[in-house]
């Protein structure tokens, strides 16, 4: 059992505009806790890319709570599946996933959706995504029409989505030092 903080955060905020005319500096010292007892002596890790840091909590939600999320999978798939989903995953579990509630404006929200995994593959976060060969033409037909309950076939629709390969390579390079410190009998 790990017990303590995994991480300490120290942070100071200073102004000197009044002193100086400059405006805002600022300090933050990021640290794994003092807990450094790790099971097996594994430590599991996963590639947050910096832009996924960047996207602003208040304004672009999705695109900071999927960009975790899929990096996370990417992580978990990397070994056996090089990143890629096996069998994808549904747009409901991706947005449980991803700790997202979709509000009461399921329109504005499904476009919201589809603005953050375009800009998530404009900004080299994910390598590709794409709806799945098992979702049949009439649902995805619904969904883009959004006929009758479209809502509740788009949340049943399955995606998948490709890493980029600086991850791949990445998780590569992890599993290869892991396989190369595992003891032989």
């Amino acid at each position: 059992m790990v017990e303590g903080p995994i991480i300490t955060h120290n942070g100071t905020i200073g102004e000197y505009s009044r002193i100086t005319g400059k405006e805002l500096w600022e300090v933050q010292d990021i640290s794994l806790g003092p807990w450094a007892e790790f099971i097996g002596g594994k430590v599991r890790t996963k590639l947050i890319p910096q832009q996924v840091l960047a996207y602003s909590l208040l304004h672009e939600p999705y695109h900071k709570k999927l960009g975790h999320y899929l990096h996370e999978l990417f992580r978990n798939n990397a070994r056996e599946t090089k990143g890629v989903l096996p069998h994808g995953i549904t747009m409901r579990a991706l947005f449980e996933g991803a700790t997202i509630e979709p509000p009461r404006n399921r329109g504005e929200f499904k476009d919201d959706i589809d603005k953050a995994l375009k800009h998530l593959k404009q900004d080299g976060i994910i390598g590709n995504y794409w709806y799945m060969e098992k979702n049949s033409p009439q649902a995805l037909e619904i969904v883009e029409k959004r006929i009758g309950r479209w809502f509740d076939t788009y949340l049943n629709l399955f995606i998948n989505f490709a890493p980029t390969q600086a991850t791949l390579d990445h998780y590569k390079n992890i599993a290869k030092k892991e396989k190369d410190n595992t003891p032989t009998d």
